[in-house]
């Protein structure tokens, strides 16, 4: 019976080495995303006090970052840069640090919000950075960072006063039959739907207006209403609109509702929905 239970704590035992050599230990992880939340706030610390024997340890032979502006670097210019204090910041912290790791390898991201002075002026300044590590020799390096200033956000106001003034150079883009600024805002998948029911394409619309089957002599906005969804809005209004179509005047009023995203930093009219109120 002795042999008997003796065997079976062993095959227990090495059931439960075998399943804890599968899954990593959770206070390793912690260990490891400390240690670099630590390296990313000396990093820091090396900028304000010009510190290259840091940097030339944090950094990899093979390192390449890319600042604000676009500037690619190698390790070397990194390091001669802060030896020569050409950075103007004097003091910072870091925030929202996240990390998550792929085996040896581990990607940092965060935001800093560097404080200094420049010309005589004080200046506070974020940025946004995202640092990519790999663990060579046991010890992590740096391989790759890239940095970026956030852009600044509008202001709901100002998004309304800019989408209104879209809907009436709109207006405007009809009459001169300016093809070229429709193409711009209109979303290459937007979808129309007219007063009549169909539904067109961005291509269908612009083909139909170059046609000269339906021209557009006046056309002024009424009653715009704009709802602003972070980068998505919707747009109301009524147009009292003077239009030839098939040889024939008319003067009608239509309400309408656009559907607008910001795409690549430009707003473009992704859905229109119009429908006649009264025609003379």
């Amino acid at each position: 019976m002795k042999r008997i239970s003796f065997a079976a704590c062993l095959t227990v035992f090495a059931v439960a080495v075998a399943i804890q050599a599968q899954t990593p230990p959770q206070t390793q992880t912690e260990s490891a995303e400390q240690e670099l939340i630590r390296l990313e706030n000396a990093w820091l610390q090396a900028f304000f006090m010009n510190d290259g024997a840091f940097a030339n340890q944090f950094l990899a032979d093979d390192y390449m970052g890319m600042d604000e502006h676009g500037n690619v670097k190698t390790k070397a210019q990194e390091i001669a840069e802060i030896k020569a204090g050409e950075h103007l910041s004097a003091s910072g912290v870091l925030d929202n640090i996240k990390v998550r790791f792929f085996g040896d390898a581990a990607v940092v991201t965060g935001r800093s919000i560097m404080k200094g002075l420049f010309q005589g002026k004080e200046y506070s300044s974020p940025y946004l950075w995202t640092d990519i590590f790999f663990k060579r020799g046991g010890r992590w390096q740096c391989v790759a960072s890239h940095h970026s200033k956030p852009l600044p956000q509008q202001k709901a106001e100002n998004v309304e006063q800019e989408l209104v003034k879209l809907e009436n150079e709109w207006a405007d883009a009809l009459v001169k039959h300016d093809w070229a600024f429709l193409e711009r805002i209109l979303a290459d998948d937007l979808m129309v739907t007219d007063p009549e029911g169909n539904v067109s394409t961005k291509a269908q619309e612009v083909a139909f207006l170059k046609s000269g089957v339906y021209t557009v002599t006046s056309c002024v906005h009424h009653e715009l209403r704009v709802r602003v969804y972070g980068n998505a809005a919707v747009v109301t209004g009524r147009s009292t609109v003077k239009e030839i179509y098939k040889g024939k005047e008319y003067t009608s009023q239509a309400r309408w509702t656009d559907t607008w995203v910001k795409l690549a930093g430009q707003w473009q009219c992704v859905a229109g929905h119009s429908s006649e109120i009264a025609q003379k």
